[in-house]
């Protein structure tokens, strides 16, 4: 995550201490505090930003730590990993072709790997920004693809997901409709992008 992307996040005083002290990433942040520097021996860092700092690095932390636990939920339920690889299948499909290819160098392959783009993404929390030649808009698509794929973690991991779900909701997506409990035909989707 470039400083650019701080900007957003951290105070002007923030930011000036972290360009001053050489820390342009959210891991360089990180990497910093866990070899146990201390915010306090920045140049210009005072008690405020000290806090500051710290409550940006344990929310950084704190995320990543419920995201790969989570994550690490719904790989060891078969069926949850096979819904949730489904539902981001069919939401991939809606990208443009300058998104996934955002996506494709993100995990410098040509294959569709979900599994790899959520350790990045959001685990690692990977500022598409500085995906070698994104622009803005293929930036934005991909940020709403990433929050997308977050509310779906938290989706699929608090149902319970059966082959016979897994199943209609294969049906639901190839069809491009929604089936109500009693299986019977509610109303297209359609997805706007």
């Amino acid at each position: 995550m470039a400083l650019k992307h701080l900007f957003q996040q951290l105070s002007i005083r923030a930011q000036n201490v972290c360009l001053y002290n050489n820390l342009s990433q959210v891991e360089d942040i990180l990497l910093f505090y866990e070899k146990g520097g201390s915010f306090s021996s920045l140049r210009n860092c005072g008690k405020k930003t000290i806090l500051e700092l710290e409550n940006f690095v344990n929310q950084k932390v704190n995320s990543k730590i419920k995201y790969r636990e989570k994550f690490a939920q719904i790989l060891a339920d078969t069926n949850k990993w096979k819904l949730l690889e489904l539902e981001l299948q069919n939401e991939f499909k809606n990208l443009s072709v300058r998104a996934k290819n955002g996506y494709f160098n993100l995990l410098e392959s040509r294959l569709i790997n979900h599994k790899e783009f959520i350790k990045k993404a959001i685990i690692e929390d990977y500022n598409f920004n500085d995906i070698e030649n994104i622009g803005e808009k293929s930036s934005r698509e991909l940020d709403i693809f990433k929050a997308f794929v977050k509310t779906k973690i938290l989706s699929v991991l608090n149902n319970s997901v059966s082959e016979v779900f897994l199943e209609i909701r294969k049906i639901e997506i190839y069809f491009n409709i929604v089936l109500d409990t009693n299986f019977s035909f509610v109303t297209p989707t359609y997805s706007y992008y």
